[in-house]
């Protein structure tokens, strides 16, 4: 192990010898600790305790109803379809809670949202520079009772999903949108 880290700077080659250097640091805060008395700090022995993503897991799980910023949805195992409704939250970016009215200041320029109502997949764009509306849906589209194309996978967050949705605190499943959801423009 070397006696002085690398510092990095902007533009500088990417090596698998430079990667090392990482875990290096590590190493030499963890043994700093460990040295003291064998006793490890508060904080790396949280770091070092915290579950992996590999503890995540996902469920499958049908589509019963769609909501703006959530989805009720069934467990499903690939043959029965389970009893309990399970709401489950929508990527951040496909909610209207938090959006809708607001104005962004994007990329390309200053835009606001307005949510409809077509099964609460429908928006309406608005450039704050220009006035000019771009009618934009879900794509693809949250289906209802239409196997397969109802089929979302959904994941407990670690500490939560950190926010409220629905008017509900106590949603735990969020849908990690495998299927690439986002919004685009409606083509007539």
């Amino acid at each position: 192990m070397a006696d002085k880290l690398h510092r990095w700077k902007q533009g500088e080659t990417l090596t698998a010898i430079r990667l090392d250097d990482g875990h290096a640091a590590v190493n030499r805060i963890i043994d700093r600790y460990e040295s003291l008395d064998g006793r490890v700090a508060v904080a790396e022995r949280r770091l070092l305790e915290l579950p992996w993503p590999s503890a995540v897991s996902l469920h499958q799980m049908r589509v019963i109803d769609i909501h703006f910023d959530s989805l009720t949805c069934k467990e499903w195992d690939g043959i029965e379809l389970g009893s309990e409704n399970i709401i489950v939250a929508k990527p951040s970016e496909l909610r209207k809670t938090g959006i809708d009215g607001v104005t962004f200041d994007l990329l390309r320029g200053t835009f606001s949202y307005s949510y409809g109502t077509y099964t609460n997949q429908k928006r309406t764009s608005t450039n704050t520079a220009d006035s000019s509306t771009e009618a934009q849906v879900v794509i693809p589209a949250y289906e209802e009772d239409i196997f397969p194309l109802d089929i979302i996978y959904a994941a407990k967050p670690i500490g939560g999903i950190g926010a409220t949705v629905s008017g509900r605190n106590d949603v735990e499943f969020i849908d990690v949108n495998v299927a690439g959801r986002a919004w685009a423009e409606e083509t007539p």
